[in-house]
Formats: structure tokens, C-alpha cells, sequence
């Protein structure tokens, strides 16, 4: 990837790509706090980190506003003002808001919060009422539709809170377009309070032929050598054009372009040699470039490393097991029945570009099926045991026989059957089954580590102004925790109309760690959110995706939450679209005639000959203005919604009992009929045993 991006800069150049700076209306907010109380810690070089970037960010064409120790008040007015100017440059804007003082996250929404001067903060409900949430202030400047919008948070500082317990550090924000979130040290660490990670940002930002991206790579590279690898600046981007501080390159592209090729091929054969004397070389021969910059740094590693013992730390070793399929031959030929596909023996890209953001290497050996449980139950106790298992089909855990012969469940060994953590979808990608991971494995800390830090938005779309997205998101992750955790709807989000869900006695729930909306869509009436909840519990871990509809009535409530991950990704890729289609102020429509519900009360539809799935069936309201309809589908605390777009007055509509698992417990269903302006009749209610 490293490469890849080189080669692309070396393109741009030769193609004559520049960046008209003249046109730029560049703006930038710096706020520094560090007069803070006692009880959490005063920081004495903050406002210094802002006057070294300030100054650098003026010698290059940017107006700077500076806010020193400003409560949260101040620091919302300045986030403000700040935003409506980026929003009335337009196209032409570039921001940059740079924030140095102390940062927390909340343990349990996972939630970035800036802290003002003058809060009192010794709780995380605290922490939430009297700080700055961070992702509040993306959601402002992200509405400004600059060519670039970077955000730089100087926080996490190694003087602690003496009484808050929350998480160590801050989280990563989410990618959003046209914008880059900078952190001076990874998720979960602390920031070493000596203006290091300020200096390295002045002096980069002011380098000549700079790429944005290359600009904060240099600085990770700088800060990595001052702090001894201590202090990781970790990077968010979603830029989708080049953006130079200083002015882009200036030289002639054929030149360039001879340059780059030459050092970039001299790079990849001595990068991997471990040879001082060659490092040594190329850094002398290429002084102030990226590849350069990295060489020493190697090279002052691996000096280092010669010094000291032991050797030098290398990547931490992640070791997967895909787990061929008992109804694959790998001979090729299967008699009868189905032939599933040999399991990968890759790492999924999102998951290869996580570890390597962690420091891990992640090596995956394909198990053949016949010698998977005869290789676990002998690794056990031994450190050879791999950290995660990933398998397609059930019939490994509980055993099982096809036509390539008996394969024992891994459930029979006692030993593996305790230590069996399953990883809920941020593994998937792997095998479209089941993953695990294995407490007691050589590294089974980091490979959970990695599970944690996969539970992430794929894409973030938050339609609509910037208090109803606010509003919508408080009570959509309210009710996602409450519907995940298992505990009841709090009266005061809860929509009167939402079909109670209720837990098994002989399940217990996981507990939420993280809680991200992703997607939100609709209109002034009802609206459609998206959620990845990260989850765990003695048994489980990783993350849930949640669709949620919520409904204003005399406020934002919360009509239904589904959590089954096959529909709710479904219904999160359908609602979008349709929420386009609603109008935004209509008058709700008089005629309201509800869907009629043709499949009997209590029956369960049989399949017709030669079809292995029955179907539900209704027929569409013939009320005017409707625009799609819902089938809500309910049992114990498992929603599943599916959507159809388009209206169809008196003609029959029907969903496959193929979309549902058997349970053999009651379930109950019903049918939306939505109309133009958001508003919904409902059918009447139906059940059935499945």
C-alpha cells in the first residue's frame, strides 16, 4: 500500500497534476486548554503547541483564530463561527482544527470527548454532560463542503484524571469524505506533554511539495524516533484530492518523475536487507524525502538493536485457522449433494490494514477437515494453539457425518469447548460461517485487541441538519444498548406502537462496549438509522449491526430495533433509498387504509410442491400516497424488518419463510404501510409458531 501510494504521487506529477493555491481560503481554529483544575490535571504546554502551529499555519496562507482555555461554551461558539466560514468559502475552503489540552472517551459509548476548562469531571456521566464530544464537531465541520477538512487532536496527555475511571486515551473517529483526523497517539494511549508531536506538525507542514498524506506520515515518523516508538500519531482520512501545505512540487515532472522511479526501486532492495551501511547510504542520497526519513529511522532501530538485548521487537504473530468444509473434497470430485469452496488462505484487506495499524501480523494456514480436531486437541496446553479458528460449518462444534466420512466436534473436548470465545461478524470476511477465538492461545490478548478494533462503521451517512441528527442519534443509541443488552425501553423513548420484545431465561446478554451510528435517512417524520454496536460477554465478542426505525410524533422515539445480521444489513442497504423518496413537509394524507394480512392467524405457511420455503402473504393497502411497506417479523428480542419499496393498492405482496431461522417459539408479525409523508398505518397483528 506504501508503495502503491508513492507511485501514485510519481504519476500525478508526470501527468503536470498541481493544486491551484491561490485559490484556497484557508482557515484555521487552534484551541488550547491547559488551566485546568486540580482534580484533573493542569498541563503546562499547551497553549505552546498552539502557537507553534499557529505560526507555522500562518506563514502558509491560513487566517488563525486561537481560543485559550475556554469553557464549553466558548469552545462551541468558536467551533461555530469557525464552521460558517469553511461554510461560506464553499469548494474553496480548507480548515484546519487543531485542539491541544485533555481528551477522554467514555467506556461505554466509546464516545471522544475535548475537555473544557473550569468542568468538574470525576464521572462518565460527567465526562458526557460537561464535555466537548468530538464527534459533534465533525458532524458541524463536515457539513462544509471544503476541498479539504483536517482535524488535529493534541489530547491524551500523560497526566491523568485522579478520580475519572474511563478508557486509557481516546477512540478513532470514523473516515468521512473530504476529511482528515489526526490523533498525536493511537487509540488507547497517552501523549507525551513536551510539544513533540506540535513541532514535528510545524516543521512538516512547512515543507515544500508536501502531499497532505505524506505530511503526517513524516510527522508519525518523527514522533516515533523522539518518543522511541513510546507515542504512535494515528490517522483517519477519507481525502479525496491532493492537498499541498507548502505548494506542490515544483520541479520539472519529467525530472521528477526519473527521481521518484529511481529512489522508490533503490528503496524496494534494501528495505528488507537489515544493512546499516546501505540505509546509511540512501539517506545520505535522498536527504529530506519521506523514503529517506524512513530509512533512518530504521536505521537508528537497528543500531539500537545491535547495542541492546534482545533483539529488536518485531511484529506480533496472529495465527488463523480457516477450517476446510466436511462437504468439501478437496479431491475435486463429491458425490452428490453440495461442494463448498476452498477456504482462503489470505488475510481480508480491512482486516490486514487493521493489524498492521496495530502492530500485528496475521498468518492464516488452511486446516483440512479431517485433521481439524485431531490438530486442536493435541495443540491445547502446548502454545502452538491458533488464535482464531474460523469454520463454515456448524457440524465441526457438534460433529458430524457426510459423504466424505464422521468429523468430531470440537465440543466434545471439554478443555476447548470452555476456551471457545465466538467473534460476532467483524470476521466474516474469512469464511461465511463462524470464527472464534481461544483463551489460553499464545496471543490471544491481541487477536481480541484486533476483534475490538474492527467494530467500526464500513461507511458513515448522517442525513439532515446537525440538531436532528444529534436528537436522533441520543435516541437511537439508547435504544440499540437497551434492545442489545436486554433491559427495557425507557418510557421516554419508546413509541407506543413498538411491538414488545422480551429475553430467554437461559441467555445472557452481552454487554456493549462501543455504540456507533452509522447511517441515518428519513424525513421530518420518520427516519431510518443503521448501528454497529461492539459487544461482549464471558461467551462472545466483536460486533452487531442494528437497524432502527424511530418516529416523531411529539418527539424522536424509537418504533422498532432489529438485530439479526443478515436482515439488518438488508434493511441498512434498502432504507436509504427509499427514505429519498419521502417528501420532507408534506401534509399527512386523510386516506389511511392499512394493509390486509391474508395468511390466517396462527398458521405457518407450507411450502407448494417442489419448493422447499412456504411465504407470508398480504395484500398492499389501496390507500393513496403509499410509498413501500414493511414486514416486521417478532420473537423473544429478535426483529427482523424488510423492506418493499413501491406501492401496490389490492395486489398480493409476500415474504419467504426462508428469510426466517426455526425456532420452534412464538413469533408475531405485522405489515407498515408508509405513505408519502412518512406517516404509517399498521395492519392488524398476526402469529404463528415456527
Amino acid at each position: 500500500m506504501y508503495r502503491m501510494r508513492i507511485l501514485f504521487c510519481i504519476a500525478m506529477l508526470a501527468a503536470g497534476f498541481t493544486q491551484d493555491a491561490s485559490a484556497d481560503q484557508r482557515f484555521a481554529l487552534i484551541i488550547t486548554n491547559q488551566d485546568y483544575s486540580a482534580e484533573i490535571g493542569a498541563l503546562s504546554k499547551a497553549h505552546a503547541d498552539g502557537e507553534i502551529v499557529g505560526d507555522a499555519l500562518r506563514r502558509i496562507g491560513f487566517n488563525v483564530r486561537l481560543v485559550r482555555d475556554s469553557n464549553k461554551a466558548d469552545m462551541l461558539n468558536a467551533v461555530s463561527e469557525y464552521a460558517d466560514q469553511l461554510q461560506k468559502a464553499g469548494s474553496d475552503g480548507v480548515g484546519f482544527f487543531y485542539y491541544s489540552g485533555h481528551g477522554a472517551a467514555t467506556e461505554k459509548f466509546g464516545d471522544n470527548y475535548l475537555v473544557p476548562v473550569g468542568a468538574r469531571i470525576d464521572s462518565q456521566i460527567q465526562l458526557a454532560a460537561s464535555g466537548l464530544k468530538l464527534g459533534d464537531v465533525i458532524d458541524i465541520l463536515s457539513q462544509a463542503n471544503a476541498q479539504a477538512n483536517f482535524i488535529v487532536i493534541d489530547a491524551c496527555r500523560n497526566v491523568a484524571f485522579s478520580q475519572f475511571r474511563g478508557r486509557g486515551g481516546l477512540k478513532p473517529e470514523l473516515e468521512r469524505q473530504q476529511m482528515l483526523i489526526e490523533f498525536s497517539t493511537g487509540p488507547g494511549s497517552v501523549a507525551v506533554d513536551d510539544n513533540i508531536f506540535s513541532k514535528a506538525l510545524a516543521e512538516e507542514i512547512l515543507q515544500p511539495g508536501r502531499e497532505a498524506l505524506q505530511v503526517f506520515r513524516a510527522v508519525r515518523l518523527k514522533v516515533l524516533d523522539a518518543t522511541e516508538s513510546r507515542q504512535f500519531p494515528w490517522t483517519r482520512e477519507g481525502l479525496v484530492r491532493d492537498f499541498w501545505f507548502a505548494g506542490p512540487p515544483r520541479q520539472d515532472a519529467s525530472a521528477a518523475l526519473l527521481h521518484s522511479t529511481r529512489m522508490v526501486a533503490e528503496w524496494e532492495s534494501i528495505k528488507e536487507s537489515g544493512d546499516i551501511s546501505l540505509l546509511e547510504k540512501f539517506e545520505t542520497r535522498y536527504p529530506g524525502e519521506l523514503l529517506g526519513a524512513e530509512a533512518r529511522r530504521r536505521r537508528l532501530a537497528l543500531g539500537a538493536a545491535a547495542q541492546a538485548q534482545p533483539a529488536p521487537k518485531q511484529e506480533t504473530p496472529i495465527t488463523v485457522w480457516n477450517v476446510a468444509s466436511p462437504h468439501f473434497d478437496p479431491g475435486g470430485e463429491k458425490p452428490g449433494g453440495y461442494r463448498r469452496a476452498d477456504p482462503i488462505g489470505f488475510v481480508p484487506p480491512q482486516v490486514e490494514r487493521r493489524a498492521t495499524g496495530l502492530g500485528y501480523n496475521i498468518k492464516v494456514e488452511v486446516i483440512p477437515a479431517k485433521e481439524f480436531a485431531t490438530r486442536l486437541f493435541d495443540s491445547m496446553g502446548t502454545g502452538k494453539e491458533p488464535d482464531i479458528i474460523s469454520i463454515d460449518n456448524h457440524g465441526h462444534l457438534e460433529g458430524i457425518t457426510t459423504a466424505f466420512g464422521k468429523y468430531t466436534g470440537i465440543w466434545t473436548n471439554d478443555q476447548v469447548r470452555k476456551n471457545l470465545v465466538q467473534v460476532e461478524e467483524v470476521l466474516g470476511d474469512f469464511a461465511k460461517g463462524w470464527q472464534f477465538l481461544l483463551r489460553g492461545s499464545p496471543n490471544h490478548d491481541k487477536a481480541r485487541a484486533l476483534v475490538e478494533d474492527l467494530v467500526d462503521c464500513d461507511d458513515v451517512q448522517l442525513d439532515g441538519n446537525s440538531a436532528e441528527i444529534a436528537e436522533l442519534r441520543r435516541v437511537n443509541e439508547l435504544a440499540v444498548a437497551s434492545h442489545v443488552e436486554c433491559r427495557p425501553f425507557d418510557a421516554d423513548i419508546g413509541d407506543p406502537d413498538r411491538l414488545p420484545t422480551s429475553c430467554g431465561n437461559n441467555s445472557v446478554p452481552p454487554r456493549i462496549k462501543v455504540i456507533k451510528t452509522c447511517a441515518l435517512s428519513g424525513n421530518g417524520r420518520l427516519a431510518f438509522a443503521s448501528t454497529v454496536a461492539g459487544i461482549e460477554s464471558n461467551e462472545r465478542v466483536g460486533r452487531r449491526t442494528i437497524a432502527a426505525v424511530l418516529r416523531k410524533t411529539d418527539k424522536w422515539r424509537a418504533l422498532t430495533v432489529a438485530g439479526d445480521p443478515v436482515s439488518a444489513k438488508e434493511f441498512a442497504s434498502d432504507a436509504p433509498p427509499f427514505a429519498r423518496r419521502l417528501a420532507k413537509e408534506a401534509p399527512q394524507t386523510p386516506d389511511n387504509q392499512p394493509a390486509v394480512i391474508l395468511t390466517p392467524d396462527g398458521t405457518y405457511p407450507a411450502p407448494k410442491a417442489g419448493e422447499r420455503f412456504g411465504n407470508f402473504i398480504w395484500k398492499g393497502s389501496p390507500s393513496a400516497g403509499v410509498q413501500g411497506e414493511i414486514a416486521e417479523f417478532n420473537y423473544g428480542r429478535d426483529v427482523r424488518l424488510y423492506l418493499l419499496p413501491g406501492a401496490a393498492p389490492d395486489q398480493n405482496r409476500e415474504i419467504s419463510t426462508g428469510k426466517l431461522w426455526t425456532t420452534k417459539s412464538p413469533w408475531v408479525w405485522r405489515v407498515w404501510s408508509i405513505r408519502s409523508d412518512g406517516s404509517i398505518t399498521f395492519s392488524d397483528v398476526r402469529q404463528f409458531r415456527n
